[in-house]
C-alpha cells in the first residue's frame, strides 16, 4: 500500500514539475515573442528585406509586405531565430537569425530568402523591371 502511495505522489510530483516547466518556457518565450515584435525594431527587418529584394516594401517590389511568424520565434545558442511571411504567403519567407549586442539591441545576422522567393527574385521580367529602375535613379533615360 505504501509502495503504491509512494508511486502516485511521484507521478504528481512528476505532472507538477513538467507543467511548471511548460509555463515558464511559455512565459519565456511570449517575452521573446514581445521584444521581437516591438514596433522600434521593425528597421532591422526592412533593411534585411531590402538587402535581399532593392525594392523591397514598394509597389515595384517581389517583396511588398512582411509579418512576423509569432510562433516560429525562439532562442538558440544565445540567437534569436525567427520567420517573416512575404506577402501573406506561407511560401515565400525570410529566415532570420538576430543577436543582441552588450547593450541589448538586437540585429539581423543571418537572412535566408526560401526557394519560392529566391525563384521570384530571379524571375526575368522582375530583374528586367529591376534593371530599369536602376538605370532611371541613374539618370539613364534610354530604352
Amino acid at each position: 500500500m505504501k509502495k503504491l502511495i509512494l508511486q502516485y505522489l511521484a507521478s504528481a510530483l512528476a505532472v507538477i514539475l513538467i507543467l511548471g516547466l511548460v509555463v515558464f518556457n511559455r512565459q519565456r518565450n511570449h517575452s521573446l515573442v514581445k521584444k521581437v515584435k516591438d514596433p522600434e525594431i521593425s528597421y532591422i527587418y526592412q533593411d534585411s528585406l531590402e538587402n535581399i529584394d532593392r525594392l523591397a516594401l514598394s509597389q515595384a517590389g517581389v517583396i511588398q509586405s512582411y509579418q512576423l511568424d509569432a510562433l516560429s520565434v525562439r532562442k538558440e545558442e544565445g540567437k534569436i531565430r525567427l520567420v517573416l511571411h512575404i506577402n501573406h504567403s506561407y511560401d515565400m519567407q525570410v529566415n532570420l537569425v538576430l543577436k543582441a549586442d552588450i547593450y541589448g539591441d538586437l540585429s539581423v545576422v543571418q537572412a535566408t530568402p526560401s526557394k519560392a522567393l529566391k525563384l521570384a527574385l530571379e524571375d526575368a521580367s522582375y530583374q528586367k523591371r529591376l534593371t530599369l529602375i536602376s538605370q532611371k535613379g541613374r539618370g539613364y533615360y534610354g530604352s
